[in-house]
């Protein structure tokens, strides 16, 4: 083939065929059989617009998993659903109703007509459009999805409807659903909480306690500031208005606060009674005095641009000596005060503020502020960005590690951790602080508008709170595997701070609460066990108008939990007792869930989520095995965001490159927790390389079969160690690896052998070659591999091949070494010829002298007393020889190449390694080579060369 066009024209025809071949043969529709089975998901994606390759990558990350476990005899399950549930359909539906240009243009952006985008007023439209097209897409990408199961959520579908009433009316009965008063995040233009499914931005983002502190003016009105670090109140110096700001004078209960006018309309959605009696300018407070009740002394009031009036209270306490910000502001006004900019009599105040030292944070100090403010270079308040990273990085260490000191009385000696709970209790029942609520970061809904913390009364929530309920979660976790392991941590931190969760609204698409339905349930609580219903979801759709049923408690209980009987479950469904029992065991055959894979966005939310509520409702034995987190991806290097016009919809993906080349190019994005990276070189080059993989295979067959030599053997244990690798990465997860292993490595081997045999390669070999790459790429580039398969003969679909194990492999450790060796020689011969620009005649290889090689196992091995008389040996003889072989295995040692070199020369011959492949050497360098040993250079024109040569490193002498 001579283009790109034509290459992926033809991929594109494999494409379509194997997918067609495999929806004929039903290869993914699974039931129960004797095998062992493997359950796999992903997160069912909400159904407001297009995937994109972020959402590919993490679905294919299942896939790559499913296709691999399938390969390994299991009985694999990977179903689909879509999302429909919530408030972003709803809203946006209704922008468009108002033709909002914004959601127009994004609209337009997915390739919808104009004509078209008016049904999506309808929300019901976006529950029958989306869900299509994200279907075809994952069909298109090769996903081996049993398509049976699929189903959208909302009461749209009765049967699913009828589950998640089921969920609840089960959490509610063994009180994990509570009412009461709790902060949530809140829009005040659409007067609802706003779970993460429903933000525009700000997705994790929860409501944060503040502690307001009250300092008593000489009117006595009430000056408040917000801080998140109460036990730093015992450092204020001063605290910062800023004089740009009109400041609200209001009544608060029975008292007068100043505070913003932001903060006012939040104290008001928080509980209190609040009504604003006037303003206050942020430039006629500077350089008065408050009256602090924890210093019990009063401190100035004092200018700066940073206290931002839409956060907090829009006032700051000042605390120098462990905030970055107030360092850096007090840093600046002492200039401004030395320079003459401020007045006289303020300047003076100014002057005399030192920061006071209130904790010890080790490996900071009792200074942190400063000591962070100096290495960082932060020249002023102005460098938000650092200031940032170092203020996250001082709280962080303060309150982990910090003890407090003297300066904070009976708290002396005490953890900060511990004081700060402390200290927060006893200023409020002074009556000298209150509570506050922030969101931890911004959030937009999806209705444009910023949202609020607010108290909501008589709200039903998720009791994520509960001791005993987090005892249950973190018993999950501790039997759970994770990929990346370390995020077993991560989840129990996230359980630990979790606190009750707004599970309920009153608008959008949903189920309505089973006891009271002028309340639906928000989108991240109703998709939380959700698992489960895949295992009967095909039963019960089984062609049936699934608006059409609707289960009762009895059905479920019997199904999932198995309580009651099946015939109160049959006559609660409209299904035999037959079918209700096939359910009952399907759902014992696939639970629990053997990995679910997701973003890291989902851990602080649904996939906790997730744990609390299995835990809750069901046997141990039924909780969740295993997950998989990934991170967000980037295109090549920048973060894919609409904003930068560099979002890629994975159908665009798909039309360009086809469903290998994208595959393989997401596997190969990155593994673990790091941000996956699509490297667009790698995916314009992907094409070439799947189709020479296919000439490799009709090469094979048409190859002479002939008796197997030395390089025939290596290459044979090449492709199995690699293999052998290749297991591994699959098994944790390493996908970007097992590429690595499986076409990098191998295609490297590849051309070594065939560089090796001179062109003249062994069918034999080859088929071996070919058909184990084919089977370790079969997860990745399915369509392409299927091909491969046929043109070897091999039977069936390569999709239920059967890998072998990595034991039943032969792999002779030492030709391995051989060729690795004689690879690195020949690569240090061509470094020294590029060096120097010597067009050779001769080559001449000294291999080094046999104590080296002896003093180098002993030094490795710790074998002490036989290197301190290997030691004493040489030093008698060539004290210099010896000097210089131990300041080399002390470099090879820090550099982390020592273990290498020793297994090298231990596992091989050098010199008859070397003198074997002579002739080789000759014809890869065009002239005579010369294979010496170190104890034969004995002239003046290779002495100095014998000196430096050394295990598994020979001298080389080009001349």
């Amino acid at each position: 083939m001579t283009n790109q066009q034509e290459e992926l024209a033809y991929l594109f025809g494999l494409e379509e065929k194997w997918q067609r071949i495999w929806e004929e043969q039903h290869i993914f529709e699974s039931t129960p059989d004797s095998r062992k089975k493997f359950f796999a998901t992903y997160p069912y994606s909400y159904m407001n617009g297009l995937p994109h390759i972020g959402h590919a990558f993490t679905a294919l990350r299942v896939d790559f998993q499913c296709r691999y476990r399938r390969m390994l005899n299991y009985n694999v399950l990977f179903p689909f659903a879509f999302h429909c549930t919530g408030v972003p359909i709803v809203a946006a539906a209704r922008r468009i109703a108002e033709g909002e240009p914004r959601q127009l243009q994004i609209m337009r952006s997915m390739g919808i007509s104009p004509a078209e985008i008016v049904n999506f007023s309808d929300p019901v439209y976006w529950t029958i459009y989306f869900p299509e097209k994200w279907e075809r897409s994952m069909r298109r990408l090769g996903m081996s999805i049993d398509w049976r199961r699929k189903f959208i959520t909302t009461h749209l579908n009765r049967s699913y409807d009828s589950f998640v009433r089921w969920q609840f009316t089960v959490l509610k009965e063994r009180n994990y659903v509570r009412m009461g008063s709790h902060p949530v995040i809140w829009c005040p233009k659409d007067n609802i909480p706003v779970g993460d499914h429903d933000r525009l931005s700000g997705e994790g983002e929860t409501p944060t306690e503040y502690t307001l502190l009250k300092f008593r003016t000489g009117e006595d009105d009430f000056i408040i500031t917000a801080t998140l670090r109460p036990e730093t109140s015992y450092g204020q110096t001063n605290i910062w208005v800023n004089p740009a700001v009109e400041y609200a004078r209001c009544s608060v209960g029975n008292e007068t606060w100043i505070v913003s006018h932001e903060c006012c309309a939040k104290l008001k959605e928080q509980g209190k009674t609040v009504r604003e009696l006037g303003t206050v300018s942020g430039s006629s407070l500077i350089g008065k005095e408050v009256y602090s009740f924890t210093m019990k002394k009063w401190i100035p009031i004092l200018p700066a641009s940073f206290a931002d009036p839409a956060k907090g209270t829009g006032i700051v306490t000042s605390v120098p000596s462990d905030s970055p910000d107030d360092y850096a502001a007090l840093k600046d006004l002492k200039a401004e005060a030395e320079s003459g900019k401020i007045e006289s009599g303020l300047a003076q105040v100014v002057r005399k503020l030192v920061p006071i030292e209130i904790i010890d944070t080790p490996g900071y100090g009792s200074l942190p502020a400063k000591l962070v403010i100096e290495r960082m270079a932060i020249g002023s308040q102005k460098e938000r960005e650092k200031l940032d990273r170092a203020r996250e990085e001082i709280y962080r260490e303060g309150y982990y590690n910090g003890t407090m000191l003297k300066s904070s009385g009976i708290y002396s000696g005490m953890n900060v951790s511990k004081a700060r709970e402390l200290i927060k209790e006893r200023l409020r029942k002074e009556g000298v602080a209150d509570i506050f609520y922030e969101p931890s970061g911004e959030v937009v809904c999806r209705c444009l508008t910023r949202c609020i913390v607010k108290v909501v009364e008589n709200q039903w929530f998720m009791a994520y709170g509960d001791t005993e309920w987090k005892k249950l979660a973190h018993d999950a976790v501790s039997s759970m595997s994770f990929y990346p392991d370390f995020m077993k941590k991560q989840f129990d931190n996230v359980i630990d701070w979790l606190n009750d969760w707004a599970c309920v609204h009153h608008t959008g698409l949903g189920t309505e609460l089973p006891w009271d339905s002028t309340w639906k349930i928000e989108s991240l609580s109703d998709s939380t066990i959700y698992m489960a219903y895949y295992t009967i979801s095909e039963i019960i759709q089984n062609g049936r108008n699934t608006s059409e049923r609707q289960m009762g408690r009895e059905f479920f209980d019997y199904v999932f939990l198995g309580s009651g009987s099946r015939a109160k479950a049959a006559s609660s469904s409209g299904f035999d007792e037959e079918t209700v029992e096939s359910m009952r065991r399907e759902f014992l055959y696939w639970y629990p869930l053997d990995l679910r894979n997701s973003g890291k966005d989902l851990v602080g939310n649904h996939l906790t989520f997730c744990i609390f509520n299995h835990v809750a409702i069901f046997p141990r034995e039924h909780w969740p095995r295993a997950y998989g987190v990934n991170g967000w991806i980037t295109i090549s290097g920048s973060k894919m965001s609409k904003s930068a016009g560099n979002t890629l919809n994975l159908e665009t993906a798909l039309q360009k490159f086809g469903a290998d080349v994208t595959r393989l190019t997401e596997a190969y994005a990155d593994e673990g927790f790091n941000d996956p990276n699509w490297d667009q070189d790698f995916a314009d080059s992907a094409p070439r390389r799947l189709i020479q993989l296919i000439e490799n295979a009709r090469m094979a067959v048409g190859l002479d079969s002939s008796a197997p030599d030395y390089i025939d053997r290596w290459m044979i244990s090449s492709v199995n160690l690699i293999y052998s690798s290749y297991r591994n990465f699959m098994d944790n997860m390493m996908h970007k690896s097992a590429v690595k292993s499986c076409l990098l490595d191998m295609q490297n081997s590849l051309r070594w052998y065939s560089r090796r045999k001179q062109g003249l390669l062994n069918r034999d070999v080859m088929k071996h070659f070919v058909r184990m790459q084919a089977l370790m790429l079969a997860p990745f580039t399915p369509h392409v591999c299927e091909e491969i398969w046929e043109i070897i003969g091999g039977e069936g679909s390569i999709c239920s091949q059967l890998l072998p194990e990595p034991s039943s492999l032969d792999i002779d450790h030492s030709s391995l070494a051989a060729e690795d060796y004689l690879e690195n020689v020949i690569s240090d011969v061509q470094e020294i010829l590029r060096v120097t620009g010597i067009r050779p005649k001769r080559i001449t290889l000294i291999v080094a002298e046999e104590w080296k090689r002896k003093l180098l196992e002993f030094e490795y091995r710790n074998l002490t007393e036989e290197a301190s008389e290997m030691r004493k040996k040489i030093g008698r003889s060539d004290p210099k020889g010896l000097e210089r072989a131990l300041k080399t295995i002390a470099r090879e040692r820090q550099q982390g190449r020592l273990t290498a070199m020793v297994e090298t020369a231990m596992k091989i011959d050098e010199y008859g390694c070397l003198s074997e492949n002579s002739s080789f050497l000759s014809g890869q360098f065009g002239c005579e080579i010369r294979i010496m040993k170190a104890e034969q250079a004995g002239s003046d024109e290779f002495s100095r060369k014998r000196e430096i040569s050394f295990p598994s490193k020979p001298a080389i002498y080009a001349e």
